[in-house]
């Protein structure tokens, strides 16, 4: 039964560090090249041989250990890549937010038109919304039954006759003889 890895020897100890050092491209074969170069410069190394470097690397997880490794450290880069963005993303908005406030005393001391400005001004402050992360306006979406699309259907009007009372247009009702001239024309 293999030792836990609180118990790893230091030489196997010494050369896991040395392949976590490796970075992506890290193999056993090119650990034991660099350990057989390292020999040849006459430094020390952890071990000489190959197959030891296997059983080390079996025996103590090496490979689990790497993912692991690899995996912290990933989600280490991505927390700094957001710390960076977030400060990114505050300067930016402070810089919009000077620059608008600066533009609007501009304007209240009639130093600038509006008129010429707009479209200054709307880019500014569509810039200013989405960097402070704010809608530009309210997105409303509508859906039929269970998520489905809306369905529109179309209902005719009832016609009114000149008796209704809903009849606000003072129309007389047309006679027999007049429906039928126009049944003639036709």
């Amino acid at each position: 039964m293999a030792r836990k890895t609180g118990e790893e020897t230091p030489a196997a100890r010494k050369a896991y560090l040395d392949y976590e050092a490796m970075g992506d491209q890290r193999t056993i074969e090119k650990l034991h090249q660099g350990y057989s170069e390292a020999l040849q410069r006459g430094e020390g190394t952890p071990t000489r041989q190959l197959s030891t470097l296997y059983k080390w690397s079996s025996q103590w997880h090496w490979q689990d250990r790497i993912k692991a490794f690899d995996e912290a450290e990933a989600e280490r880069g991505r927390r700094e890549r957001a710390k960076r963005m977030n400060r990114h993303r505050d300067r930016i908005l402070l810089g919009v937010e000077a620059g608008t406030v600066h533009f609007l005393k501009r304007l209240d001391n009639g130093e600038v038109e509006l008129i010429e400005d707009a479209g200054d001004l709307a880019t500014a402050t569509k810039l200013y919304f989405q960097v402070a992360g704010e809608p530009l306006a309210d997105r409303q979406e509508h859906t039929g039954a269970n998520g489905g699309p809306v369905q529109v259907q179309t209902i005719p009007l009832p016609v009114f006759g000149p008796q209704d009372p809903l009849n606000h247009f003072g129309e007389e009702a047309p006679s027999d003889d007049d429906q039928a001239e126009d049944d003639d024309d036709g």
